[in-house]
């Protein structure tokens, strides 16, 4: 009798543990890594004729096709400043503090996002890809 009421409480310890450990369903779409690479507005490299379209994007805690959806509106708009110099972004997604540099023709080729701050909960692009 003692060795089934220690088998019963095995079993509910390695449900419980099972339970408590088991990985829980992430939220769709939602990843950290490179994100297929993006077709947008086209970039020239300042000073050169050396240009694309394509853009490599980056996340942190984030759905690709969301960022992507952002980036694309972020890189058609023009921003003052020095190519390849850091430039506050007063555009970009609600919550967010975005960075850019702009390229040859004063689009944001390379950036990135942070919401409220937290690289954790981020987004980057650059040219290439």
């Amino acid at each position: 009798m003692k060795a089934i009421g220690y088998a019963i409480c095995a079993v509910v310890v390695c449900a419980c543990a099972l339970f408590a450990f088991s990985a829980r369903p992430a939220q769709a779409g939602v990843t950290t890594g490179r994100c297929p690479t993006l077709t947008a507005t086209h970039w020239v490299i300042a000073g050169t004729s050396l240009g694309g379209s394509r853009y490599i994007i980056m996340v942190a805690d984030e759905d690709c096709a969301q960022v992507s959806s952002w980036v694309k509106k972020i890189v058609a708009q023009h921003i003052s400043g020095k190519p390849d110099e850091d430039q506050t972004l007063n555009f970009g997604p609600a919550g967010y503090t975005c960075t850019a540099s702009p390229d040859g023709g004063g689009h944001p080729y390379q950036g990135k996002c942070e919401k409220n701050g937290d690289k954790n909960t981020s987004f980057g692009w650059i040219m290439g890809g």
